[in-house]
């Protein structure tokens, strides 16, 4: 099959077979002699070094040439988050989010893991609490977990531990008296306001 755009390639040479609609998204590795169809939910995260792009899996870590820009095209964003130039992240395998001083959030998977998630790509957080499930609707149980401030920064309410709060992507906290009289819109950076589970520490 002839494709428009350069294919990438397994660390010894063999390409690295596309992502086709309609098929079960797997990509074919070559690797330590043995070619691995690998399912692209079996990613956790891809770290990009040089021409390089490492997939890490559980328990193995697979080497193929190629960039991150190049890769990320084949990925489904429902699924797929970049957090930084080195690194892209499947969503469901994020178990916290935690701010920084730094402006700067640290990710930590659900195998221990932790990834930062630069400020260059902190619109990322809107698509990972969307599609980790935090910006549903208050009945539903959300998946991710976001650490927050203690106290809403409009009326200074102290927010309930393990509560709910609603947070912009630059970590602005408020309770939900505040946001609802805000139309869910943050005063300080003009973002919306999302409801996320949170906890205190």
């Amino acid at each position: 099959m002839v494709e428009d755009r350069p294919k990438a390639s397994s660390a010894d040479g063999a390409p690295v077979q596309p992502q086709r609609e309609g098929d079960e998204r797997r990509i074919c590795v070559k690797c330590k002699g043995r070619i691995v169809f690998l399912g692209w939910n079996e990613i956790r995260w891809i770290e990009a070094g040089g021409n390089q792009l490492k997939l890490h899996t559980d328990g193995e870590t697979y080497v193929i040439r190629g960039t991150m820009a190049e890769f990320a095209t084949r990925l489904d964003p429902d699924h797929f988050v970049r957090i930084h130039r080195s690194f892209i992240v499947n969503i469901q395998y994020i178990r916290e989010l935690r701010p920084w001083y730094t402006g700067e959030c640290i990710l930590t998977l659900t195998d221990g893991k932790e990834l930062t998630l630069s400020r260059r790509y902190r619109s990322a957080l809107d698509q990972i609490t969307a599609n980790g499930g935090c910006a549903k609707r208050a009945a539903a149980t959300p998946k991710l977990v976001v650490l927050t401030k203690q106290e809403c920064e409009k009326c200074s309410a102290r927010l309930s531990p393990n509560g709910a709060a609603f947070i912009c992507s630059y970590n602005c906290t408020f309770c939900s008296l505040c946001a609802e009289g805000m139309n869910y819109r943050c005063p300080n950076c003009g973002g919306g306001l999302f409801a996320r589970r949170h906890v205190l520490r």
